[in-house]
Order: structure tokens, then sequence, then C-alpha cells
């Protein structure tokens, strides 16, 4: 017997269980992108999104700090470069000053100068014969080095002509083995009134040169302008600085400030024949006795001080694996008071770079490898110079000595008695290598994320969706049921 009535009902009660079903298939299903997939999109589009606007913040906030990072460590070194200059300035000063003021100081130059008007008259065979015995041992100790410099040199400009200055390097000058070092000579022998004094002040002042490092000490008596002693008993002794072969000299010019600013004062640096190949650097002060200016005593020191300076900072101020910095010295004419430090690192290249930048010409390039130093001869770029001159203490972007690009930063010494500056310099390859790998990691690390976030997205949507096809599984199987 047939029940239409039941039958009907229950075609409605299937039909109201299927419903969800169908009507979840079709929201799963419409335009043929599951739901699943589209909450995967949606998180991944809004992780994407997030991604690359956090990306550029990154890199802008990366390129600035990179920015502010460099100019903090030019900026550093430049003024630890300035600082450490000018201690060595005040210091050498300051040495000169106390051996000025020392009792001692008066008492030798006045001794010295009365034994040196006392030395022996030679007669004319005798000063022919040890001026000639000067010339063959100067020759090579002296001429020689200044013409391997690129400087014409004849006899007259090293060997003097004054007779007591010619006694005494003849005495105390030349090479008499077993002591061929004139340093070490206290007493010559010949019996002379300055031999005694010589003997009395040489190992004190011996011990001075030798403690400090300097090349040589002069006191200079300030009546006659001559250099009555000196340590090392190069050419220069005994020599006037108004007449003759060392007039004009970086040892005349010190004494004179001295003596006529009555106070210690220090020297730029320049060459000298007395000590040829070496940049020499000069400290002087007036020696007073009895409110009298009676002379000056003169240091003179090798200036590859302020190579060995700068070089220590740039040691100091280099994290491991950095490359590309430079710290070095010019003067008020332009060119160097020290040794770049990729003139020390490859000096060949950097000579090789720089001439072929126009910067350096192939004379100066002769005479900086017969010196085997850039100082008074390199020349820095005109930019460099102009923006020293001008007083530039920006942190900007300029060319270097060797025609690449760099970021450079100046500064004045702060030293009233040279016009010296300090350039602290980054290669811009090197300056941007560490933004670059920063901006590297970035970018590899944005991309591992774009990966891992549409596996997440895939996963989270997957992990959203697992109970509504599990409703909608159920569903399905108690209509069957």
């Amino acid at each position: 017997m047939t029940y239409p009535l039941r039958s009907t009902f229950v075609a409605r009660n299937v039909a109201a269980q299927d419903a969800p079903a169908t009507a979840a298939a079709e929201r799963t299903s419409r335009w043929g992108i599951s739901l699943a997939s589209r909450l995967a999109a949606t998180l991944f589009g809004v992780g994407f999104i997030s991604m690359i606007a956090a990306t550029i913040v990154g890199l802008s906030a990366g390129q600035q700090l990179d920015d502010a990072t460099k100019e903090s460590s030019l900026q550093a070194m430049r003024s630890s470069g300035s600082f450490d200059v000018a201690a060595q300035l005040d210091s050498s000063r300051r040495l000169a000053g106390q051996l000025a003021a020392s009792p001692q100081a008066a008492s030798s130059i006045r001794e010295f100068s009365t034994a040196l008007a006392a030395l022996p008259s030679l007669s004319a065979a005798e000063y022919r014969a040890q001026r000639l015995e000067l010339l063959e041992a100067y020759e090579e100790l002296y001429l020689d080095p200044v013409r391997d410099s690129g400087v014409a040199v004849a006899v007259g400009d090293v060997v003097p002509e004054d007779r007591a200055a010619v006694y005494l390097q003849a005495t105390y000058s030349l090479p008499d083995s077993p002591i061929t070092d004139p340093t070490l000579v206290d007493d010559a022998g010949d019996g002379s009134e300055w031999t005694g004094v010589h003997a009395e002040f040489h190992p004190v002042y011996r011990s001075v040169v030798f403690q400090a490092g300097l090349v040589d000490l002069y006191p200079i008596d300030a009546k006659a302008s001559r250099i009555v002693y000196t340590v090392s008993k190069g050419p220069d002794l005994g020599t006037s600085l108004l007449l003759g072969p060392y007039r004009g000299t970086i040892v005349g010019r010190a004494a004179d400030a001295a003596v006529s600013g009555r106070a210690p004062v220090v020297t730029d640096l320049d060459s000298y024949k007395g000590a040829p190949g070496v940049p020499i650097g000069a400290a002087a002060a007036p020696v007073i006795d009895g409110g009298q200016v009676v002379g000056a005593i003169v240091l003179t020191y090798d200036g590859s001080v302020y190579t060995d300076r700068l070089t220590s900072v740039v040691d100091a101020t280099t994290v491991a694996g950095e490359t590309g910095r430079d710290l070095y010295l010019i003067g008020a004419d332009g060119t160097t008071r020290s040794d770049a430090q990729n003139y020390l690192a490859d000096p060949s290249g950097f000579l090789e770079a720089s001439v072929d930048a126009g910067v350096l010409g192939a004379a100066d390039r002769a005479v900086i490898e017969a010196n085997g130093t850039t100082v008074l001869v390199q020349p820095a770029v005109d930019a460099t110079v102009n923006s020293a001159r001008d007083g530039d203490t920006a942190v900007v972007e300029s060319t270097g000595m060797t025609g690449s690009v760099v970021v450079r930063a100046l500064q004045r010494i702060p030293v009233d008695d040279v016009e010296w500056y300090t350039v602290a310099e980054l290669d811009d390859s090197a300056a941007e290598s560490a933004f670059v790998a920063f901006r590297n990691i970035l970018v590899v690390g944005a991309a591992v994320f774009v990966v891992a976030l549409a596996f997440i997205a895939v996963a989270w949507a997957e992990r959203i969706m697992r109970p509504v096809r599990v409703i909608s599984e159920r569903l399905g199987g108690a209509t069957l049921a």
C-alpha cells in the first residue's frame, strides 16, 4: 500500500538535509577556486605586501644607518689622526723648551762658541787636505743620496768652506776604525779646547737624542748664528747659518723663529742636506740667560713618525676584514706630510695609478721611488687641497690620489705653527660593501620568507577548512543513511 504523503515528507526531508552540503560545495568551487585556496591567497597576499613594505623600510633605514656609520667612522678616524699628530708636534716643542730652559743650554752654547774661536789655525795645505778628505767621505754619505732624489747638488752645497767647520768635521765626522759612528766618540784626542767641552756635554745630549728618537740636536749661538755643536757630527757641524751651504735650511729657520719669537716653535717638514732622503721636522726654543737670548736649541727628527702615528690610528679603527681606509697628512703646499696607507700597502701600484690619474708626474714618481716615501713630493687632488684651505670639514664624495672615488673628511691640525690637514678617506666600493651585504641578506631573507609564507598559507587554509569538510561529509553521509 502506498502512502503518498509519507513519501513526499521523506523526499522533502532528504532535500533539506542535502541543501547545506550542496551550498558548501557551491561556495568552495565558485569561479573554479576553492574556499581554501582563496583563504590561502588572502593570507599570502597580506603577508607579501607587508613583507615588501618592511623590506623597503628596511633598505631605507639600512642606507641611512650605513651613511651615518661611514660619516661617524671617517670623522672619528680624522679626529684621532689630528689629535695624534698635534700631540707629536706639541711633544717635540715641549722637549725643545725643556732643553733650552736647562742651565746647561746656556753654558754649552757659551763654552762651545769660545772653544770654536780658539781652534787651531789651519795652514792652506792642511785646509785643502782636510777638505779633500771630507769631500771623498761625503760623496757617498751625502752627495749621492741628494742626487738620487733628483736634486742637482755641487760640492759647495754640502761641504763647508769655513776653516773651523772643516777642522771639526775632519776631526770628528770622518769614519775612524774601530769606531765608525761619530756619535759614539766623546774625545777625538786632538787636545783642543773644543774637545774638552765636547767631552763634558756630548754624553748628555747624545742620551737625549737616543732616548727621544731624534735625528740630531743643535745648540746654536745667536750672536754668530753658528751651529757650535751637533750630536751626529754631520756636514753642518760648525757651520754658519748666515753663510755657506746651510743658510736658509730648516735648522736655520727654526732657530730664527724661536729667537725672534722668544718662544718654542715647531716647523713644517722639509728636506735637509745634512740628512738626505729623509723628510725632516724641527722644533726649537730660545736659550735665555740673564734676560738675553744667547742662542737656541734646535731638535730635528724623522718626519716618518707621522706616517707611523696615522697607521696606528687606521689599525685601531679598522674592523676585521674591512678594507679601503686611508688617512694621511697634507701641507699648505698641497703635498703629503705622511705616506698614504694605499702607498704603504702597494707602492708600485699606488704610484702607477696616481700617474695614470694625472695626479703625479713622472719626474716626481722617480723622486718618490728613490727616497722610498711620498712625503713632500706626492700632490693631493686639487679638490682636496681647495677644501682644506676653505676649512670644509663635511663628509663628501671625492676623488682620491689614485683616481678612485672615495668618501672623504678633512680637519686642520690644531697647531698654529704649521698648516697641516688630516685627510680621512674610505674607498667608495668599500664604503658600499657593508650596505650591499645588508641588502643582499635582506633580499634573500625576503625570498625565503615568501616561499615559507606560501606553504604556511596553504597549511593554514587547509586547517581552517578541515572542520567545514568534516561537517559537509557528515551531512552527506546522514542523507545517504
